[in-house]
């Protein structure tokens, strides 16, 4: 049996329809309104948080010279010196120990690997998270060294009149070499190597007719890499800031802090500018991770 409306009925019907499809676009509307709300919220609460106080859970005497310093490794400590390193957990109890011996060891860290290099000499050190070592000698005076997830290190060494990029493996090994000239490219300041040891940044400043002029330059020991002359996949004009800190914020994300500013660069295979921020007042100390940072 057919029903039959009239026109009157229809009429009624289509505005009950139109009614509730406007109801289902209003609370939509209202839902993507309070999570963008509720999303700008919980931003300003991690960028505003404030701490008035913190609590010792343990307490470890120092049984070792003025001299031997710690840095942060695997959930404790590392301690090093001229003389050797020493990693610890969060009690104070030894995981491992390494000897050497250094004028003046820097140390950097990329997960379970430490990398220990004598500044000014041509040695350095590479532990895994036995304390296994392997020693790698390479062959100008070391500036500055970084270390990758895997164990691979870039170290940045000096000459006369040019300076040296080179990647090794954790077995010291050469991968890759890089050369600037410090009258065309200025004088290294920093380096950044990503985890998976296949980027690296470096930061340069250089004096031009009396005035300092700032520069980033970008590498990539990738495939993407190959297809630039001498791997470098982009460099950035920083003008008179100079950038004396270089950080990998995660394997693809690059941040580079300057004495007036900073900025986070996009690197996935081609670096890109993605954020810039002035800095106001004077930077002594930056603290971070790869969600936030601080600047006292």
């Amino acid at each position: 049996m057919a029903i039959k409306f009239n026109k009157r009925q229809l009429g009624s019907y289509e505005i009950k329809v139109q009614k509730k499809k406007h109801v289902k676009i209003f609370i939509t509307v209202l839902l993507i309104l309070l999570g963008i709300a509720i999303a700008i919220i919980a931003l300003k609460f991690v960028l505003q948080k404030s701490y008035s106080g913190y609590q010792v859970i343990n307490t470890t005497k120092r049984e070792d010279s003025t001299s031997a310093k710690y840095i942060s490794y695997q959930g404790g400590a590392l301690r090093y010196s001229r003389d050797g390193a020493m990693a610890m957990d969060a009690a104070g109890n030894m995981l491992w120990n390494g000897t050497y011996q250094m004028k003046d060891p820097i140390v950097d860290i990329s997960e379970k690997f430490v990398a220990i290099a004598d500044r000014g000499y041509k040695t350095v050190e590479i532990f895994n998270e036995q304390g296994d070592v392997n020693t790698v000698e390479v062959l100008k005076p070391i500036i500055d060294v970084k270390v990758a997830n895997q164990g691979v290190i870039a170290v940045l060494m000096e000459g006369k009149e040019t300076n040296y990029i080179y990647v090794y493996d954790k077995e010291g090994n050469e991968l890759v070499r890089n050369r600037t000239v410090a009258s065309k490219d200025g004088f290294p300041i920093d380096i950044a190597l990503s985890g998976d040891g296949r980027k690296l940044v470096t930061s340069y400043i250089a004096i031009n007719s009396g005035e300092v002029q700032s520069k980033l330059t970008f590498y990539n020991y990738g495939k993407v890499g190959q297809n630039y002359e001498d791997r470098t996949v982009g460099a950035f004009d920083c003008g008179k800031t100079m950038i004396a800190n270089l950080e990998f914020l995660d394997n693809d994300t690059v941040c580079a802090f300057g004495d007036d500013k900073f900025s986070i660069y996009s690197m996935q295979e081609i670096p890109k500018l993605v954020h810039e921020e002035k800095i106001t007042s004077e930077i002594r100390s930056i603290f971070f991770n790869n969600q936030c940072f601080i600047f006292c």
